[in-house]
């Protein structure tokens, strides 16, 4: 028994040693017992014992707490407030600042209700190591959140940022929110491809961050997003929405400016606004946008899609909204270039997360010519990374 005990002893005795101090605290009367006495605070004079554990603790802190969590400190040595607290749960905790040796150190005071539950272990914990790890842990996380929703070469945000966001407009949409207004602007850049097959990538990269940095400088109060290799949207919200047309004007005559001196990116761009009533979608509004090409997107886990009014009407397909439309589509493309438009098709899908590059192709119309069409794909996929919609635009050449 008295082997028990003394082992019982020597483990009350190692756990305690872990704090920073601890005391034995009569919850009722307030008469206290230091167990550990206060390490690296000798300079307070902490008591020993006393008979007012309550009182005397705001005394002693108050020497030490950063003054930003004294009023915390407080509340936390009064009686009534410990009492309560323990009769709801058997510990009491509370996290704060400290100054130590001019210092600002994280510690965590607790009370452990004692089996009589008369009396408390009350001790003290320098938890500035575990902080500044969970706060780095912090910085990690929020690091790889960013990197996993903003594009790396232009810093603007991603695919993954636009399905998010064309999601949560969605949800305003079905709500009926009122009052709410956007619009969309589809920036397409010029001769990527020849840039990159002739100029070599690394030039390609830097006219993709240019053509980043003049979008993002005009249309300062909006959310621009990289969809694709050469491809941006523009959610026009607030000001920028108000303004629209002449921010529109604006990236149009730069554009035109940089084609006639060849110093700059050159951008098409197009525009459309949200229409409460009508538009039942962002999808809806995103295939509305037109710069003299055509628009589709296909919701590729029911293989459906919506494809702008004007193609159908250009090339006699069935209905904006189609299911298949693929096999539809095909059947407009000449012979001759079939076999590349399905390899180009098929090479997008192979890689969740790729781009089609610029494929041109031969279509017929509805009065039976044939028109060289220029075609450019993205695919958005989910959060398991599995293709869920496919979009981009036909531009005629």
């Amino acid at each position: 028994m008295e082997k028990k005990q003394e082992g019982f002893s020597q483990l009350a005795i190692t756990l305690l040693n872990h704090y920073d101090g601890a005391y034995y605290v009569d919850i009722k009367t307030g008469d206290y017992t230091a167990l550990v006495p206060l390490k690296g605070l000798k300079k307070l004079n902490a008591p020993y014992t006393g008979d007012d554990f309550y009182t005397d603790s705001v005394k002693i802190l108050n020497k030490c707490v950063h003054p930003n969590d004294l009023e915390i400190i407080k509340k936390s040595c009064d009686k009534k407030t410990i009492i309560e607290a323990l009769s709801k749960s058997e510990v009491y905790s509370i996290i704060f600042r400290m100054i130590i040796n001019e210092n600002v150190v994280h510690m965590k005071r607790s009370l452990f209700l004692c089996p009589d539950r008369d009396h408390a272990i009350c001790c003290l914990e320098n938890i500035e190591e575990d902080f500044i790890k969970k706060e780095i842990q912090k910085k990690n996380l929020e690091s790889a959140e960013r990197m996993a929703r903003f594009d790396e070469l232009t810093g603007v945000r991603n695919k993954n940022a636009f399905k998010e966001y064309s999601e949560s407009i969605d949800d305003k949409i079905k709500s009926g929110e009122k009052n709410f207004s956007f619009g969309l602007i589809l920036c397409d850049m010029n001769d990527l491809k020849l840039m990159n097959d002739t100029r070599g990538h690394n030039f390609g990269d830097e006219y993709i961050q240019r053509a980043s940095r003049i979008i993002c400088n005009i249309f300062t109060h909006s959310p621009v997003f990289r969809i694709g290799g050469d491809e941006f949207v523009v959610v026009l919200t607030g000001e920028d929405y108000e303004n629209r047309r002449e921010l529109l004007n604006l990236l149009i005559v730069e554009s035109l400016e940089n084609k006639k001196s060849r110093s700059g990116p050159v951008i098409a761009a197009g525009m459309a606004e949200y229409k409460a009533g009508s538009d039942k979608s962002f999808s809806k509004v995103l295939c509305t946008v037109s710069d003299g090409g055509y628009l589709y997107l296909n919701d590729m886990r029911y293989d459906f899609s919506r494809w702008s009014l004007s193609l159908v009407t250009d090339f006699a397909m069935p209905s904006e909204y189609m299911y298949q439309a693929d096999k539809l589509w095909n059947e407009h493309i000449h012979p001759d270039d079939l076999k590349a438009y399905r390899v180009a098709v098929y090479k997008i899908f192979s890689h969740s997360d790729a781009c089609m590059i610029p494929l041109e192709y031969r279509a017929r119309k509805a009065d039976g010519t044939y028109v060289l069409l220029s075609t450019r794909g993205f695919v958005l996929s989910d959060k398991d990374g599995d293709p869920e919609y496919f979009g981009g635009i036909i531009v005629p050449l």
